[in-house]
């Protein structure tokens, strides 16, 4: 699992820029940092919690994989995605850099060769999932040998309830605490303010640094094209024919999917897909065939698809329906021509898209905050029913005794009701008693619990209102 040592194993007391330079420049052939990435590096290095946000192909992962040849202590990196775990261990070990990999699918024997590297302690980049950073095996190691840094990659995942949301991913801020990380490394392509905000909640940022870098890339060519029903077809059909391969095809739905694939393969196109309704296996084979070094044909997936793919070639990026954001379009559109070469981004619009987004938006999971709000609602529903509970408990005391009152409350209200309406006949009398007496155990319920109208109950208006609707099914 380890690979060969640095040459910069002898790590000097104070790193700086100038350092993660060198080793960018003779060991990963890089002669010059983006400003982005180099203020990223500066400020690991300088012992700050940082959130980067750079768009796709930008360079996110030199900014932790330099700080880890340069820092005295192990760089743990999280992400989501085991494929891209496996590249980029790949790659590290080709380039010679210090690294083990720890996931569900690494065997025994490897798994305790990475463990017993860790435990050394010194430079060493670790790859792994938050699902094993929250195991005991590797946790427990990690407390003994706190890692100087800790990168968590698609740092997204922690606020967005989509395909690719991480449930581990919200008690990473914890679990960093835990194991006294020295400096905490946010990365994602796009993140809205809302969304920066929540990482840097969730993930217990000491007031980091925000490096937001511009989505602007030069090599890529925007173009929008209005067309509807069958002329939408046809358009991209044209396309998949005459535009350099490979590519990739957005659709909204995972029918749109299939239809545009089997259009496809009926006009001789090579193509796969990739949805959340195909089987594991179906996925990962029609995956593996599309990143296939060399091999150029059109992938025709949901947003499910290319989160972590690194295949530098793509030429181009259609979205045959209108995505949901223009975050989610600005990450889809730049996984096209990270090799520096041209690239096209096309989009098919429709205005019927919209109707499709509004729908698919409906079923949307609530976001963090508005779960927040849900909870605090429910813990003042719970406060709310032990103060009836108890209230009832003082008002009654002894509650045969209670309940006897009520009964003879009931029969005095019965028997002044019969005076004064000169009611004679036993049913008649019966059905006011059971009415006077009715009266009675309601003035006694509503004694001992707060009032709709004022009390913590009265959940319709203001935050409480806009959960409850959100949680509802569509209408």
């Amino acid at each position: 699992m380890e690979t060969l040592e640095s040459v910069d194993s002898e790590t000097p007391t104070k790193v700086g820029l100038d350092d993660a330079r060198r080793i960018a420049r003779e060991r990963f052939g890089i002669g010059r940092l983006h400003r982005e990435q180099e203020r990223a590096i500066a400020s690991v290095l300088d012992g700050h919690d940082t959130l980067l946000v750079m768009p796709t192909g930008g360079g996110k992962s030199l900014c932790y994989q330099l700080p880890s040849m340069l820092l005295p202590s192990p760089t743990v990196v999280v992400s989501p995605l085991l494929a891209l775990l496996e590249d980029q261990y790949l790659k590290m070990q080709s380039l010679g850099v210090p690294t083990v990999r720890l996931d569900s699918t690494v065997g025994a024997v490897d798994r305790r060769e990475g463990l017993a590297r860790i435990a050394k302690g010194g430079p060493l980049l670790i790859l792994t999932t938050p699902e094993t950073l929250a195991g005991a095996e590797l946790g427990r190691l990690l407390e003994i040998v706190p890692p100087a840094l800790v990168a968590v990659d698609e740092a997204h995942c922690i606020s967005e309830w989509g395909h690719d949301f991480r449930p581990a991913y919200l008690a990473l801020g914890q679990r960093l605490q835990q194991l006294k990380t020295g400096r905490i490394l946010g990365l994602t392509a796009t993140a809205t303010p809302h969304v920066r905000d929540d990482i840097v909640r969730y993930l217990a940022l000491r007031e980091p640094e925000i490096i937001v870098s511009s989505p602007h890339r030069h090599n890529l060519v925007f173009e929008v094209r209005r067309a509807g029903g069958d002329e939408k077809l046809r358009q991209l059909a044209k396309l998949a024919r005459r535009l350099p391969r490979p590519g990739i095809i957005y659709c909204s739905t995972t029918k749109a999917v299939d239809d545009v694939w089997l259009g496809l393969r009926l006009i001789k196109v090579p193509c796969a897909r990739y949805h959340g309704k195909m089987t594991d296996k179906e996925r990962t084979e029609h995956q593996a065939r599309f990143m296939r070094k060399g091999k150029r044909i059109v992938m025709v997936a949901t947003s499910a698809f290319g989160l972590g793919i690194d295949k530098p070639d793509i030429r181009y990026i259609i979205h045959y329906q209108a995505p949901a954001s223009l975050e989610r379009y600005v990450q889809e559109a730049g996984r096209a021509g990270r090799d520096g070469q041209i690239a096209r981004c096309i989009l098919l619009y429709d205005d019927s898209d919209l109707a499709i987004q509004e729908h698919l938006l409906a079923f949307e999971p609530a976001t963090l905050g508005e779960q927040a709000v849900f909870a605090e609602t429910l813990r003042l529903f719970t406060e709310t029913v032990e103060l009836r509970r108890r209230r009832i408990g003082a008002i009654g005391g002894n509650l045969p005794g209670v309940m006897w009152g009520i009964v003879l409350v009931g029969a005095a209200l019965s028997v002044g009701v019969t005076y004064l309406l000169k009611i004679q006949t036993v049913i008649q009398v019966l059905l006011t008693g059971f009415l006077a007496a009715f009266i009675g155990l309601v003035v006694f319920v509503m004694a001992g619990m707060d009032s709709p109208l004022t009390g913590p109950l009265a959940l319709s208006s203001g935050p409480y209102e806009i959960v409850l609707d959100r949680m509802a099914p569509p209408r």
